[in-house]
């Protein structure tokens, strides 16, 4: 039987993300910098981030790193120096991770209140909001490719699996997305749902990787418009939408495991 990755659940990551129309100007990367200061108590490892330039050459891309500061890169790490938290804020996105997961409430109430720090200092009303979104990663640990069987963590019934997926043994992938429309909400919501296996030393992985993106309609985008109870309710209802996703893959025995 496989097991998930934690005691509580199957989360590996949590990530929260905004993402601008375009890269941050030069005035929101010197504006970043002073994260440092204002999230060291959360955050006391800091770092730039550095454009990365890439030229073809020949019939090969070849990459080539320039002294050009792109954005920064925080993180809280936990006693072994693993990641915990981190933010990374670069090109045009702000990205907050949780590498920790406790319970929604407490973990989204963390990540909202850092991402919306790290977005009222880039918040640039020439650069309008494009879209919201939250990834989660979860893992199950099963046992070695000649015990594997697909319904040790999947519902096998489920519509986001494939007959040929079913039939294909220990290793397979399938990676899919659509979008849904939410009268309540303006904008749109697209998932993207990738479901892969590989194997390791510690058995067959089993990877859930679902990212639900809300794209703002243009009424929403600019700046001064998005507040912080604005993103709570994105991200709840896209925290909503993971779930009925995530319930309707396990099977039974995994939905008691990780508690739902």
């Amino acid at each position: 039987m496989s097991r998930p990755i934690g005691e509580k659940h199957s989360i590996e990551v949590a990530g929260f993300v905004a993402a601008f129309e375009k890269p941050f100007s030069k005035v929101a990367i010197e504006a970043l910098e002073t994260l440092k200061k204002t999230l060291d108590s959360k955050y006391p490892v800091f770092s730039t981030t550095k454009t990365l330039k890439v030229h073809l050459e020949g019939s090969t891309f070849k990459q080539q790193p320039s002294s050009e500061v792109s954005g920064v890169s925080l993180q809280q790490t936990k006693k072994d120096g693993r990641p915990a938290w981190t933010i990374r804020a670069d090109n045009n996105n702000i990205i907050v991770s949780c590498f920790e997961y406790d319970k929604w409430k407490q973990t989204s109430s963390k990540a909202l209140e850092d991402l919306f720090t790290v977005f009222s200092v880039v918040a640039d009303d020439r650069n309008p909001l494009s879209l919201l979104a939250l990834q989660v990663v979860d893992r199950f640990v099963g046992p070695s490719k000649n015990q594997y069987q697909l319904k040790q963590v999947f519902n096998t019934t489920s519509k986001f699996l494939t007959k040929q997926a079913a039939s294909s043994g220990p290793l397979w992938h399938v990676h899919q997305g659509w979008f849904v429309e939410d009268k309540k909400f303006k904008g749109q919501f697209l998932n993207v749902l990738n479901l892969s296996t590989n194997d390791t030393p510690a058995g067959i992985i089993s990877t859930i990787d679902h990212t639900i993106r809300y794209l703002l309609g243009p009424e929403e985008q600019p700046a001064q418009k998005i507040t912080q109870k604005f993103m709570e309710t994105i991200f709840n209802t896209l925290h909503d939408y993971n779930k009925i996703i995530f319930a309707d893959l396990l099977n039974a025995k995994q939905k008691r495991a990780v508690g739902i």
